[in-house]
């Protein structure tokens, strides 16, 4: 805020003022993209190891062994990768779970770090849309009601690129009232490498529905006309330096395992560098 004297004369008449001037406040900064990655449990401590700047993980709860084989929110108290994570208090868990809604009540007042949340990922082909939607808002609901809710970064559906580029999928299904966040799952399918297509369709989604869009799997196999992995290596800079040109895109998680796992040169040190350089 700016004050200074005025002074001015008009038709006989002088007036004498102070002027004020405040400056509109400065928009918010937007976060750099977050840069993480998902591993089997096996391989959490090798990896948090080799990758010690690590700001995203992707976590996809854990069956308990009740009737059916549907993960469950992880226990914060004995869940290994959660408590490996605990060394990262600045990586983000992107969360998602398939078994009952209603344990996110009493599971949230738990949660001891910041998260996404996602119910039922790649929803497409396994659960009705309808059913969905209405479990979804049901999840918004118990977020909007926790005194934790302060840990809930956002919410929001994940579904795979193949889905929505190669067969045609409708993301209007998916959608729902109350959802931050439309997440895609995008793979490199066939022998040459993509960039611009591993994100373009995450960022529609974000324009379409006016929301955030995370990577929440993003991988690649070694090409047979890649001999070398020097290609990949490139394409996996290549892909994040564009993903950074899009503010609606968050966090991108690099599937490390598989056939997506990195596991020598040229390709670990290139997700080395984007990850350890953050």
């Amino acid at each position: 805020m700016t004050s200074f004297p005025i002074q001015t004369a008009a038709e006989g008449y002088e007036l004498a003022g102070t002027l004020t001037l405040t400056a509109p406040p400065a928009p918010p900064v937007a976060e750099p993209l977050r840069i993480g990655l998902h591993c089997i449990p096996a391989d959490i401590q090798t990896d948090l190891r080799d990758y010690p700047g690590l700001r995203a993980y992707r976590h996809f709860g854990k069956d308990t062994g009740d009737a059916d084989s549907l993960p469950e929110l992880p226990d914060v108290k004995t869940d290994p990768v959660w408590l490996a994570l605990a060394k990262f208090p600045n990586c983000r868990i992107l969360l998602s779970w398939k078994d009952d809604v209603e344990q996110l009540e009493s599971w949230l007042p738990t949660l001891d770090r910041d998260i996404w949340l996602t119910w039922y990922h790649e929803p497409n082909g396994n659960v009705d849309p309808a059913r969905y939607r209405t479990t979804a808002r049901r999840m918004v609901q118990i977020i909007n009601a926790s005194p934790n809710r302060h840990r809930i970064l956002g919410n929001g559906p994940i579904v795979p690129r193949y889905w929505l580029v190669e067969n045609g999928g409708d993301p209007q299904l998916f959608w729902y009232e109350g959802a931050t966040y439309y997440g895609v799952d995008s793979y490199n399918d066939g022998q040459a490498y993509k960039i611009r297509e591993m994100v373009d369709p995450a960022v529609a989604l974000a324009t379409r529905f006016g929301c955030d869009t995370l990577l929440g799997e993003w991988g690649a196999e070694q090409s047979i006309d890649d001999p070398s992995d020097e290609l990949r290596a490139a394409a996996t800079r290549s892909t994040v330096s564009y993903a950074r040109t899009k503010p609606q895109v968050k966090a991108m998680m690099w599937w490390n395992k598989g056939g997506d796992r990195l596991t020598k040169a040229p390709t670990k040190p290139s997700l080395q560098g984007v990850i350890n350089s953050q």
